[in-house]
């Protein structure tokens, strides 16, 4: 028993001269070791060689080891494993106050679990972030347990506050594990600050916090600017509603966009933080001149087939449609007249001989005021086939029609008193002409070529008719309200002999061609 007590304390002797020898700088070369650890395979050797020694002995420490164990001021272990927190402004972490030896044992303190980086001190530094400890309890320089210790030094944190739009919060500086101090209150609009997103969980990490806010609703107000049709644009937004906004729309103009107070172009409203307004920006397509409209800016219509015109334009009343508006725009199939007009000029829609028309219909308000159609006004408009005439016409122009040969009917109005000259010469496929008994003449060539016509009736309110006014009709029967034939009717007023019959109430007793209105005011011929 002597024996091996004696080899033990030798043995420890020489692990103390080891340490003392590395604690002093080994071979002399000035060297010092960091953290006052020694050579780490020096000690491990020592540990090994000790162990190995008294493995060959059949030494047990319970022969000479009374009550031993280590006791621990702080820490509790779990599976041999403790962890702890620190405040950041802790740099070293002394296990000499914390371990306390019973009996035999003693310890070693490693930063790491192989004992190569020994602090003698027992006093390890502290990065910030995990560090890793163990304390290995020793029994005659015998490792008998090892226990692992994760020491965290707490980070500093900075906090970054997004206000989404607001006004600016500076950042702060948040002990890992703490708590946001109170900022200040960001302002945005008239939105209302809640707070911040997980402003009230502790910091673990640097990190942004977002703002909270209660929305207040804000009005668009779109100024149209001489549009006459509302916008279906939405009227309200908040800050956090992305709107893409439509274009506006005006009749003959080019919409150039919408600006802000600013004359900045908006295409899009988002985060907003007050009311908008906009006004719309346009390029004019039309001239008008005194509300007379004197040119188009015809390449802006090429890809249309509609032409509408306003009956305001730039503060001006439309009043009348000037000579040649369609000369370039043969891909307009139909044109709508405003109320306002009161005059469709001379040529104004007429198909020049060098270009083509594909006009087929003319629409007009129900509240038209037009009076005058110009001569010239539709003529060789080849495919027109639809157009009624308001009520308040009293004038239509020599050859107004001429040509328009798909034209199939025409009411004349109450109110025009003269059928000018070839009027509606050359409208082939023309088979309804109604003349009202404001007429009271009928010029040369009105309905020349007009093949199409079967029937038409003559008012007996018509007091001349001119020469060759129902030329090449080859297949018109005339029925005249007149019980003869008055003496300002030309000659030649029907130099192509169509069949004439004249009225009569009762059954004519002299020979002739005679015709009365039977009881349902239809045309009857007396046989």
């Amino acid at each position: 028993m002597k024996n091996r007590l004696l080899k033990v304390l030798a043995i420890l002797s020489c692990l103390a001269l080891s340490a003392g020898f590395a604690a002093c700088g080994g071979n002399g070369d000035g060297g010092n070791s960091s953290h006052n650890s020694s050579s780490g395979s020096e000690i491990s050797s020592s540990l090994k060689e000790s162990s190995e020694s008294l493995e060959d002995s059949s030494f047990s420490s319970e022969e000479v080891v009374g009550k031993n164990g280590l006791s621990f001021a702080s820490l509790t272990f779990e599976d041999g494993e403790a962890y702890v927190k620190v405040p950041n402004a802790t740099e070293t972490f002394s296990f000499k106050d914390e371990v306390t030896a019973r009996g035999e044992s003693d310890f070693i303190v490693s930063l790491d679990e192989y004992g190569f980086e020994v602090s003698l001190t027992k006093i390890v530094p502290l990065e910030v972030g995990d560090n890793l400890v163990c304390v290995f309890e020793t029994i005659d320089g015998e490792i008998v347990n090892t226990y692992k210790v994760t020491i965290r030094r707490r980070a500093i944190c900075t906090v970054y506050f997004n206000t989404d739009g607001g006004t600016t919060v500076e950042s702060q500086t948040v002990e890992e594990d703490g708590y946001i101090t109170e900022t200040e209150m960001p302002v945005r609009g008239k939105d209302v600050f809640l707070g911040w997103e997980n402003g009230d969980q502790p910091i673990v990490s640097s990190i942004w916090l977002k703002a909270k806010w209660d929305l207040a609703t804000y009005t668009i107000t779109y100024d149209l600017a001489g549009g006459e049709k509302d916008t279906e644009n939405v009227k309200t937004c908040t800050y956090a509603d992305n709107i893409t906004l439509l274009d506006g729309v005006a009749t003959c103009r080019k919409f150039l966009g919408w600006y802000d107070e600013n004359d900045n172009k908006v295409t899009k409203i988002e985060k907003a933080t007050s009311d908008i307004r906009l006004t719309a920006k346009w390029k004019n397509l039309l001239t008008v001149e005194d509300g007379v409209v004197t040119d188009i800016v015809w390449w802006e219509f090429e890809n249309e087939t509609r032409l509408e015109f306003p009956s305001v334009y730039d503060g001006q009343e439309i009043t009348a449609i000037g000579e040649n508006i369609l000369k370039r725009l043969d891909n307009i199939t139909e044109v709508v007249i405003p109320d306002s007009v009161i005059s469709i000029n001379e040529g104004a829609f007429r198909c020049a001989v060098d270009f083509s028309s594909n006009l087929t219909s003319v629409i007009f308000g129900e509240n038209s005021k037009l009076k005058t159609i110009g001569k010239f006004a539709f003529s060789r408009c080849k495919k027109l086939e639809n157009i009624k005439l308001p009520d308040s016409v009293t004038s239509i122009g020599v050859q107004a029609f001429w040509d328009c040969e798909s034209l199939s009917s025409m009411i004349i109005p109450d109110g025009v008193t003269t059928i000018e000259k070839e009027v509606f010469a050359g409208c082939e496929k023309l088979t309804t002409v109604v003349i009202p008994d404001s007429v009271t003449s009928i010029e040369d060539y009105a309905f020349k070529f007009c093949r199409g016509l079967t029937n038409i009736i003559i008012p007996d309110s018509i007091e001349i008719i001119e020469t060759y006014v129902f030329y090449e009709c080859t297949n018109l029967k005339i029925y005249c309200e007149a019980e003869s034939e008055p003496d300002g009717w030309w000659t030649q007023w029907n130099y192509s002999d169509c069949p004439v019959y004249w009225y009569s109430e009762s059954e004519p007793v002299t020979e002739g061609n005679y015709w009365h209105y039977n009881d349902n005011g239809e045309i009857e011929i007396w046989e």
